[in-house]
């Protein structure tokens, strides 16, 4: 088995990939997971939260048209979830920074401020530390769901042990 890690913010491609033989398995993180007829294994679901570097006791959907929206790279299933919303209720950001990848985008936020929508689980020790803050948003986003994605049809027998012996399951 050849392992290529590389980061793809277009989930229809890596399903191709898979579909076609040319990728073996793949992590897929997104709101819902079609699988097109591929193995499906659920690793996680994560909360969607959005977070600014001061603690605010409310937040209302207005004030983003007065913020600065700091956003990942266009494809990413969670700018996704923030631009529907934003589009749903016909709100225009003061400002909108795109960052190449969360650990610029959380050291900017910190140092900077703005707002952004991430999961959770990245953000966990700076919430801790208090350098990052939840915003008190009454909107639910839908949790992002993580998976392991790989072709039913594989010849490569090594694929189910390793995802058994790498994840535990």
């Amino acid at each position: 088995m050849n392992f290529t890690f590389k980061a793809a913010h277009s989930n229809f491609y890596l399903k191709e990939e898979i579909s076609n033989f040319e990728t073996d398995i793949s992590l897929i993180t997104d709101e819902n997971i079609i699988n097109n007829g591929l193995n499906n294994v659920p690793l996680s679901r994560d909360r969607l939260v959005l977070v600014t570097n001061q603690k605010l006791r409310s937040f209302q959907l207005s004030d983003l048209e007065k913020s600065t929206l700091l956003v990942t790279e266009k494809g990413c299933s969670y700018r996704e979830q923030m631009e529907k919303l934003l589009y749903k209720n016909n709100i225009n950001p003061m400002q909108i920074l795109e960052f190449i990848g969360i650990e610029s985008l959380k050291l900017y936020i910190k140092n900077f401020g703005g707002i952004a929508l991430l999961p959770e689980f990245t953000i966990s020790k700076e919430l801790i530390s208090e350098n990052l803050f939840i915003l008190p948003f009454e909107y639910e986003f839908p949790d992002l769901k993580t998976n392991i994605l790989y072709n039913t049809n594989t010849k490569k027998s090594s694929i189910d042990s390793f995802i058994n012996y790498v994840f535990n399951l």
